[in-house]
């Protein structure tokens, strides 16, 4: 039997901690900067994606990138 996840997961939650809320996010972050701009991976279940500019990327491994064309 699995163990219940330590964090309690709405409908909303789960909205917003999606990959789709990640690249909507970053996509506007891009337009509106025009910078690249990072979607990486946590280990935190409250945040699993968090979107950075590229240059704040230190270590983590950068999931998805939004760069210029």
């Amino acid at each position: 039997m699995s163990a219940p996840p330590l964090v309690p997961r709405s409908t909303r939650r789960a909205d917003l901690c999606s990959g789709e809320h990640a690249r909507r996010v970053a996509a506007r972050l891009f337009e509106t900067g025009h910078e690249d701009i990072s979607i990486v991976r946590t280990s935190n279940p409250l945040q699993p994606l968090r979107v950075l500019r590229s240059a704040d990327v230190l270590d983590r491994s950068a999931e998805i990138v939004v760069v210029t064309s």
